[in-house]
């Protein structure tokens, strides 16, 4: 045989050769990505509620530094209690409230007719602490 034809032989193979082993590769990534993310999903499911109940701590203490010391009482149309003393009263959501100053004890109604409304339409709540 003459070296042209081996060359031509030895061309093709390799051409061939590599062919395979280019879906081969795309195989191969498509399932180390599907192990890496399994591996993700499997950590986050691990540590998410610990990085979780770390945020919730640091946003209660960020709120308690700045004086947001209100306590949830009730929910919109329910009642709730005053002890004895004077309080701050919240009506409100979303960063929007009417508050009212009250002398208790007493019993209120967390409700627009007690307090106006600050939002139409959106589900609101009561919250109070002691008058600074």
């Amino acid at each position: 045989m003459c070296d042209c034809v081996k060359e031509s032989i030895a061309m093709n193979l390799s051409f061939s050769f590599s062919k395979t082993n280019r879906g081969q590769g795309l195989v191969e990534y498509a399932i180390l990505i599907a192990f890496v993310a399994v591996i993700v999903i499997a950590v986050i499911r691990l540590i998410g509620p610990k990085v979780g109940n770390t945020f919730s701590t640091i946003n209660a203490s960020l709120g308690q530094s700045s004086g947001e010391d209100f306590v949830h009482v009730a929910n919109e149309g329910e009642t709730f209690s005053i002890p004895a003393g004077t309080y701050e009263v919240q009506y409100g959501a979303n960063g929007v409230y009417y508050t009212q100053h009250v002398v208790g004890p007493l019993t209120m109604t967390c409700n627009a007719a007690t307090f106006g409304d600050p939002l139409p339409g959106v589900p609101k709540n009561c919250s109070m602490r002691p008058a600074p």
